[in-house]
């Protein structure tokens, strides 16, 4: 069979030039292509199935382009590429439709209907300020062609790539090979799948400290070298990205977003044509810390008396203009917050509500947090779960509230507070009344979004 399959890739190849010629070229390149995939000659068959594709699409014949799509979503789909089925079928679904041949759509979405749903799995690899996270995300298109995806793992290694030494260049250059290791040989997720992405708050600080040649050399060069993907992104592009990844489309535009990140803090809001109104501040939780730590203090009332001074003195004015330059902003009702210093106020203020992935918060909670961080830091890292019967609830909460024990320090704690209550007083002082939600699939928010955008895009340029 394999010398069969062999003979014929080597007979179609060599009409190859002579069916160029031909006015029904379409027609010799989706024969040839589908007989490839018969044959398990899914490279081959992909190459003659997007030539036919093409001509056709050039000729007009609308009838043998749904052909094409639809031969190529049963060449996806043999070869568990789901999502890239789904969207060929889905092409060829509405071209039939498009010239009356609903029997012909019928039959391809009943070809389609035992893969709708079924996902495809990618790993993200985040280099951010504080440190190196994997996330696998299953993304697949529902029967309307909209993106759906669910968290499937997630892990975290604190290496502290903001210190950008050599020591913690090759702690995070280790963190990111593990992964990646573990990305492909224990949840076998193909190297074309795996993304490497820098956050704009760890780009950021690469830039400031003039450590762009190290930081290519030591970390980003063995990565490319290695075959895999990689990219750095923008404050802009992370805000939307984010925005993408954590709200559902129907609520894109009533809603902002707000991410207060290790480094640096971004969101922003969609106003309309898939267009993105960006914010962006150049503090979050880490770095705002390192600021107030240029000072002395002896106690947790005076490291947060010196936030208050700065927040004062010196960010509140430059708060306000940069939100005051966005009054769409403004003008959303509710607003979607992320990042560690929101996931741990939800998690020690509101540990039953573990399950859900949107918890309102209030600004009063904010500053009771923030107070409790100050003055009653222990009381505040050791919730009463008293309260949670449910025995698999409270377990769970439990262990949350130990992780979040675990990341943050009494200081991050009590400045990320001091920021983000700075934020939020700025974000509500006018246009209608707040409501504030904590997203907890924010934490792989803006990277399920950098995926779908990718993907998305990658499909684009493989069909213009």
């Amino acid at each position: 069979m394999k010398r069969i399959s062999i003979l014929l890739f080597v007979f179609l190849i060599g009409m190859l030039p002579a069916y160029a010629q031909l006015p029904d070229a379409y027609l010799r390149y989706l024969k040839a292509g589908n007989s490839l995939r018969e044959a398990n000659q899914f490279d081959q068959a992909e190459y003659y199935l997007k030539r036919g594709l093409e001509d056709a699409r050039q000729r007009k014949a609308t009838y043998w382009e749904a052909v094409a799509q639809e031969y190529l979503g049963l060449l996806y789909r043999d070869t568990s590429r789901n999502v890239e089925a789904i969207r060929a079928f889905n092409k060829s679904i509405e071209l039939y439709n498009n010239i009356n041949m609903g029997v012909s759509a019928r039959a391809v979405r009943e070809l389609s209907s035992g893969i709708r749903g079924v996902d495809e799995v990618y790993a993200g690899v985040d280099i951010g300020s504080k440190g190196v996270k994997l996330s696998l995300i299953g993304v697949s298109l529902n029967a309307r062609g909209q993106y759906e995806y669910a968290t499937k793992y997630d892990n975290t290694k604190n290496t502290d790539p903001m210190v950008l030494s050599s020591q913690s260049n090759t702690a995070t250059l280790a963190a990111v090979q593990a992964y990646l290791n573990e990305a492909e040989t224990k949840h076998a997720i193909p190297k074309d799948r795996i993304f490497v992405v820098v956050s704009s708050g760890l780009k950021q600080e690469v830039d400031k400290k003039n450590q762009q040649s190290a930081f290519e050399v030591q970390i980003v060069t063995p990565i490319k070298n290695a075959g895999y993907k990689f990219d750095y992104i923008t404050p802009e592009q992370e805000g939307q990205y984010l925005a993408k990844g954590i709200v559902p489309p129907r609520q894109l535009q009533t809603v902002s977003v707000l991410d207060v990140g290790s480094g640096n803090t971004k969101g922003g809001a969609f106003t309309g044509n898939d267009s993105f109104d960006p914010i962006s501040f150049p503090f979050g939780t880490k770095s705002f810390t390192n600021e107030i730590k240029k000072y002395q203090y002896s106690s947790p009332q005076e490291f947060g008396n010196m936030g208050k001074l700065l927040i004062d003195g010196r960010f509140k004015s430059e708060i306000a203009d940069e939100v005051n330059r966005h009054p769409v902003l403004k003008n959303r009702p509710n607003v979607y917050l992320s990042g560690g210093i929101v996931w741990a106020i939800a998690t020690y203020l509101k540990a039953d509500k573990v399950n859900e992935l949107f918890v309102e918060l209030t600004p009063a909670d904010i500053r009771r947090f923030k107070e409790m961080a100050i003055n009653d830091y222990q009381s505040l890292t050791n919730p009463n779960l008293a309260g949670i019967e449910d025995d698999v609830l409270f377990e769970k909460a439990k262990t949350e509230v130990g992780r979040v024990t675990s990341t943050f320090e009494q200081e991050a704690l009590i400045s990320g507070s001091i920021w983000l209550e700075a934020l939020v007083n700025e974000w509500a002082a006018s246009g209608p009344k707040k409501k504030l939600y904590f997203a907890r699939q924010g934490v792989v928010g803006w990277l399920t979004g950098y995926i779908v955008y990718t993907v998305t895009e990658q499909y684009k340029k493989e069909t213009e």
